[in-house]
């Protein structure tokens, strides 16, 4: 399969790279703040967990580019 990463940044949106090319694949939009964290729990890159600063916790299905679930954190702000 192809080797992927994800990553997350300050325009708010999620990347998804395709390492073989060195190409982007998509970008994912529905953060209202910077993304803090991001973690991808299997090695086909699904599901994918995104804290943000407004304190939003996401769950995406990264082979869908949907969102599972949505979690609204105490914090504000919400890091690794």
């Amino acid at each position: 399969g192809t080797m992927r990463l994800t990553s997350g940044s300050c325009d708010k949106t999620i990347k998804l790279w395709d390492m073989d090319n060195y190409s982007l694949i998509t970008t994912l939009t529905g953060h209202s703040e910077i993304i803090g964290a991001l973690a991808v729990f299997k090695y086909n890159d699904r599901p994918c967990l995104v804290c943000d600063d407004s304190g939003s916790i996401k769950f995406w299905d990264l082979d869908n580019r949907l969102v599972m679930e949505s979690f609204q954190s105490r914090f504000n702000c919400v890091t690794s």
